[in-house]
């Protein structure tokens, strides 16, 4: 009986044995995979950086040049209303004399 015994306790220890050695692999298993989605979400977050700073420089590059085409039409009606003012007031002395 004791023999009998000493053999299920050597079975059972056996059997915990492989069990942890398996669970093991699957918290390795786990491990890795919680890695590499962490450097998924890293690569991904850094490839979103770089496109909202590109996109950026594109409005940043797009409204200057907005403000630039602005700036030189509002120049140009400016000297176009002084150059008809002009105008105006010559033909007014004009008629005047």
């Amino acid at each position: 009986m004791k023999l009998f015994k000493g053999i299920l306790i050597i079975a059972l220890v056996s059997v915990i044995a492989v069990s942890c050695k398996d669970a093991k692999k699957d918290v390795d298993a786990v491990k890795d995979g919680v890695e590499n989605v962490v450097d998924g979400v890293k690569d991904a977050a850094e490839k979103t950086a770089d496109a909202v700073e590109e996109g950026a420089e594109t409005v940043k590059d797009s409204i200057a040049s907005k403000a630039a085409d602005a700036k030189k039409a509002i120049k140009d009606g400016a000297k176009e209303v002084v150059e008809e003012g002009s105008k105006i007031v010559k033909d007014a002395v004009k008629e005047i004399k």
